[in-house]
Formats: C-alpha cells, structure tokens, sequence
C-alpha cells in the first residue's frame, strides 16, 4: 500500500512572470549609449587632428566649441 502523497512531495505549480525593464529604464539605456558614442567619437577627432606626441600640452585644437589636448583625447 502506497502511502498519500504530502504536501512536499508535489511540485510547485507557481506562474512565473518574467518582465523586462521598464519603459524608462530603456530610454536611460538609450541615452547614456547615445552620450558615449559622442565621448568615443569626439576623442577619435582630438587624437586625429592633434596627433600623438611626446608632449601632452600641446598642440591645442578646438573640437566641439571646446579647446582640447591630445592628452585629453
């Protein structure tokens, strides 16, 4: 004779929700993807019009109404 089944015998029969993140969490991930991309690209333009030299400080270009170094590109 089998004996009845308890309650920790049978599985858990929870639904499981699985939700993505939210609307707005989607738009800052958008944002902080979009102001990065412009970081890499104004850094490539520093480097390519200022070169890579020995000295930091010099030369000074202006890239994106701001005056920029190599060191800072």
């Amino acid at each position: 004779m089998t004996s009845p089944a308890r309650e920790t015998d049978t599985p858990a029969t929870a639904d499981v929700v699985t939700e993505g993140p939210s609307p707005l969490a989607r738009i800052g991930q958008i944002l902080i993807l979009v102001s990065g991309a412009v970081l890499v690209i104004s850094g490539a333009v520093v480097l390519a019009r200022t070169g890579l030299h020995a000295d930091l400080s010099t030369p000074v270009v202006q890239v994106m109404g701001h005056t920029h170094t190599h060191g800072s590109g």
